[in-house]
């Protein structure tokens, strides 16, 4: 079934098309060239809206091949896709997953290890962060799961951070695509269901503890310890005890209350 495009989105495409096509045969760019056009087409992200974005594309047309900004990433240690999705510019995220290679979606931050969907979480960006989620599940590949399930370099998955940054919706969405999200753990060894027992949103500790749970599958410290820790004795008391007894009775940890 065709998709209707609306007006604005058609125009901003075929402008953006032209533009592309200027340098269409042109040789290798000088990766200087390309670094500072990147730069300033970041800065103009964080800064402006979509038309600027175009019409600041459209200016360097015919000195930059614009195909190759739309792959750029290092030495940035960052792309356009990065900077819309991090400082929730949805109009700017939208025109560029349209432009940008499906792998970008799975890139990392060269320091940080950031995808744009950790970006976009760890900034708060509620609007990015669902429209990347909804672009990572829609992608003509079988293992797109895995996208979801990429970590920063310190262990943290999109929902590990996302409980963090106490983004209810967020956590929501990304579990009503990938339940493994919530068993992986981080390298303090713990998970997104640990990490709800050190959040301050009694909302995202009923939305994980509701869950019909694999105990088996959790890893890294058991949640009871946190409970414990942390003094969670509310609703979620119940389910963090059976669970982990659950994984004692199968020798797969042994609660330890100090």
């Amino acid at each position: 079934m065709d998709v209707e495009i609306p007006i604005e989105l058609w125009s901003q495409r075929q402008r953006i098309n032209n533009a592309l096509a200027a340098l269409r045969n042109a040789g290798r760019q000088d990766p200087a060239e390309l670094y500072k056009t990147a730069l300033s087409l970041i800065r103009i992200i964080t800064s402006s809206d979509v038309e600027e974005l175009i019409s600041e594309m459209e200016r360097v047309a015919n000195q930059t091949d614009l195909s190759a900004i739309f792959n750029f990433l290092e030495p940035l240690d960052d792309s356009l896709l990065h900077a819309a999705a991090y400082y929730d510019k949805d109009s700017i995220l939208r025109f560029l997953l349209y432009y940008v290679p499906d792998r970008l979606l799975a890139a990392g931050t060269r320091r940080e290890g950031y995808t744009p969907l950790i970006a976009a979480i760890l900034n708060k960006s509620s609007r990015t962060a669902t429209m990347l989620i909804r672009r990572i599940i829609a992608l003509p590949v079988e293992d797109k799961n895995q996208i979801l399930r990429m970590t920063d370099k310190v262990g943290n998955n999109a929902l590990h951070t996302a409980v963090r940054g106490r983004l209810v919706n967020v956590v929501g969405h990304l579990l009503n695509e990938d339940m493994e999200l919530v068993y992986q753990q981080n390298a303090d060894k713990k998970s997104p269901l640990y990490l709800t027992l050190e959040s301050e949103e009694p909302e995202i500790r009923e939305v994980l503890f509701s869950l019909p749970l694999e105990p088996l599958r959790i890893q890294g410290l058991p949640p009871i310890h946190g409970a414990i820790i942390h003094k969670r004795y509310g609703s979620q008391r119940p389910t963090v005890v059976n669970n982990t007894c659950r994984r004692c009775r199968k020798g797969s940890a042994t609660p330890n209350l100090l």
